[in-house]
């Protein structure tokens, strides 16, 4: 997912956004195999690893964060190959927003809401002491 977000914010972009990206580009971009392995021995890359990439790219299709275009047929046709890989808006531009935040903004981001509540509580006891010692105040026990 992060090689694809990196291709559709990247410099080429563009392309990413309107073509989309093929299946054996995207496994070069994220590193999961060396380019000579995709590139020239296509059949061992497809025996031994698509089946895996393509659980995975169907698993981020079903949470609707990519979409496909077309099935490019390789071979004998017996081959499929996904082609026009490309992020599905709102959510899959959103998730990949996320993904490409810095670490301090994702560290941010991740406590928010603990932070929020701590100021509130925060607050909250001092309004109670200020209100506790006027009334104390006024009753003469201070």
């Amino acid at each position: 997912m992060k090689a694809l977000c990196e291709e559709h914010f990247g410099p080429e972009g563009l392309r990413a956004r309107v073509v989309g990206v093929n299946e054996k580009e995207l496994v070069i971009k994220a590193g999961i195999l060396p380019e000579e392995v995709v590139r020239e021995d296509f059949w061992a890359y497809y025996n031994e690893h698509q089946s895996e990439i393509r659980r995975a790219l169907e698993e981020l299709e079903a949470r609707e964060w990519v979409t496909h275009s077309v099935d490019t047929k390789y071979g004998d046709g017996i081959v499929m190959l996904w082609d026009g890989i490309r992020l599905k808006p709102p959510k899959g531009i959103d998730y990949c927003e996320r993904l490409m935040r810095p670490w301090y903004r994702k560290a941010l981001d991740a406590i928010k809401g603990d932070l929020r509540t701590i100021v509130v509580a925060i607050i909250i006891s001092v309004v109670i002491t200020v209100v506790t010692n006027l009334i104390l105040r006024a009753l003469g026990w201070l």
